[in-house]
């Protein structure tokens, strides 16, 4: 259950700095808020998307990594990995848009 507790906290520090504090902990609340935007291309919107999938993948990514290797982070390091990410992921799709 340790994970949990740690997901928790990680998605706390995400949600905050992105914005989104708004969000109860809940699956049920965080998939509803999703299905609401889910076909808007506002670019508020694509960027809860896109926090919200880059949380959960980089969540299960430590949940795996702390099963099968001693390398850990704390919640702060993945918050900081998951808005780097994300940012990463927004300057790709503004060069491509000006390329394409």
């Amino acid at each position: 259950m340790e994970h949990l507790g740690y997901a928790s906290k990680v998605w706390d520090g995400v949600k905050v700095r992105a914005d989104m504090g708004a969000i109860p902990n809940r699956w049920s609340a965080i998939f509803d808020y999703l299905m609401g935007i889910a076909k808007s291309k506002k670019a508020w919107h694509v960027i809860a998307k896109l926090v919200v999938c880059a949380s959960a993948y980089f969540i299960w990514n430590e949940r795996n990594r702390r099963l099968f290797s001693p390398q850990r982070r704390n919640q702060e390091q993945l918050v900081n990995v998951i808005l780097s990410t994300v940012r990463l992921k927004l300057q790709l799709m503004k060069l491509v848009r000006s390329y394409g």
